[in-house]
């Protein structure tokens, strides 16, 4: 065979290959991780989360629907969600037949996304051109169904849970990409020496919650980057966030941000490589005595 054609057929056959894992396989392999972390913070022994985030709920997506349904046998204390559960608002009834008994022991909690709060609509650019822009729209019918289900929503507020005796602050931020977040307003009825849990979208403003001392950060938005390359990593990440940071476990001092991955995708970028789709549970780990002994004496 000719030299020059194995140089181009070649690096083809591998680039369909990758078109065809990312698109066929992988962004439809959903998995459930377990992880586990240790806060220096007072709270229970032990605290089992499920985090879930960026469902982008579509009709017909019976395959992550199918597997959503899975996960309420998963036995967690509390079940958080950090936004994009639909693509479009105005498909709410999807939540219910997907999230129908996912409960926490504690309860469930969320806060939305950007997609959450628009859909796109295709347009023409002069008339020729077909262009993709979105739309706001009402989240109210998606909020009550979140309710219906058990989900308290978040926005710029928070809750305290009785986690077996020990009070845990759920703080809910409204969604920084689309510049929604209020975080003063959120950590208004904010004690000084509570342990929190802080919820967010997108994970941009991690710096404000490390510096309010929160233990732990659950956020979501970037897919992980969806687009991955071996040793690069995450190549867009649609976050000020440093692209390191884009998936996974992070300790800023004592805070722990865990970026989730994700399960769904927007259907105009339906890919994922080297990110697959997770949903997590985080099998947490209290450690008061560190945050006792950094605290001051008093006098």
């Amino acid at each position: 065979m000719n030299s020059t054609l194995m140089v181009w057929l070649i690096p083809t056959i591998l680039a369909i290959g990758i078109v065809l894992w990312a698109v066929l396989y992988e962004r439809l392999n959903y998995r459930l991780r377990e992880r586990s972390i240790v806060l220096p913070f007072p709270g229970p022994e032990r605290l089992t989360i499920l985090h879930l985030s960026d469902l982008h709920l579509v009709p017909r997506c019976r395959r992550l629907t199918a597997f959503l349904r899975s996960l309420r046998n998963v036995e967690a204390d509390l079940v958080l969600y950090t936004g994009d559960f639909l693509e479009d608002p105005g498909d709410a009834p999807l939540l219910e037949e997907a999230l129908s008994g996912i409960a926490g022991r504690y309860g469930s909690f969320g806060v939305f996304g950007n997609h959450d709060y628009y859909r796109y609509v295709w347009t023409e650019v002069f008339g020729k051109f077909p262009h993709a822009t979105h739309r706001m729209q009402d989240i109210t019918r998606a909020r009550e169904t979140l309710e219906k289900l058990g989900v308290r929503c978040l926005f710029n507020s928070s809750f305290v849970v009785d986690c077996g005796g020990y009070p845990i602050r759920i703080v809910g931020i409204d969604d920084p990409y689309l510049e929604r977040d209020d975080i003063d307003q959120a950590f208004a009825d904010v004690g000084q020496d509570e342990t929190v849990i802080a919820l967010v979208h997108s994970p941009g403003v991690y710096r404000e919650l490390v510096d309010r001392k929160v233990a732990l950060i659950l956020s979501g938005h970037t897919h992980g980057g969806q687009l991955r390359l071996p040793w690069l990593g995450a190549l867009v990440t649609r976050s000020p966030i440093p692209k390191r940071m884009a998936m996974g476990i992070s300790q800023i001092g004592e805070t722990i941000l865990f970026v989730s991955p994700g399960l769904g995708v927007t259907p105009r970028l339906p890919f994922r490589f080297l990110s697959p789709p997770e949903a997590t549970i985080l099998h947490v780990r209290f450690q008061p005595e560190a945050w006792r002994a950094r605290r001051p004496a008093l006098p």
